[in-house]
């Protein structure tokens, strides 16, 4: 996955797309870094824009599909549940990656976290630079 050439998508607007939403005029599932929008101590009257360091995409057209969720801490270890419906997934210090088959299941997977995966709870945060 391309993680220089992505898309901007707020994960709250997530379960609302499909796939088709994301593809080229080729057919190629483009990389999405999901977001978010946050207020600051620093500037409360300004709304900033996140990267939450979780990305979605596809290596080709017919490969799985791949999320990408960065770690704040190295110790945070994926633990697989039944109901996240995976084909797999790897890990490094930085991140791990899990596969899918269907967009649906990422979408899936993407709305259980805060309950079944407390391991990725807290993720680093990369504030969007406005053009």
């Amino acid at each position: 996955m391309n993680l220089n050439e992505k898309v901007y998508f707020n994960y709250n607007q997530l379960r609302f797309v499909t796939e088709e939403n994301f593809k080229t005029a080729d057919g190629i599932f483009e990389t999405i870094s999901l977001t978010t929008s946050l207020v600051t101590k620093e500037e409360p009257m300004k709304i900033r824009n996140y990267e939450i360091m979780v990305f979605i995409g596809k290596e080709t057209k017919d490969s799985d599909f791949e999320v990408i969720i960065y770690r704040s801490n190295p110790d945070d270890k994926y633990i697989c549940c039944d109901i996240d419906n995976a084909n797999g997934y790897e890990e490094n210090d930085e991140y791990t990656s899990i596969f899918f088959n269907t967009f649906e299941d990422v979408k899936k997977f993407l709305s259980l976290p805060h309950y079944l995966h407390t391991e990725f709870m807290k993720r680093p945060l990369r504030m969007i630079k406005e053009d």
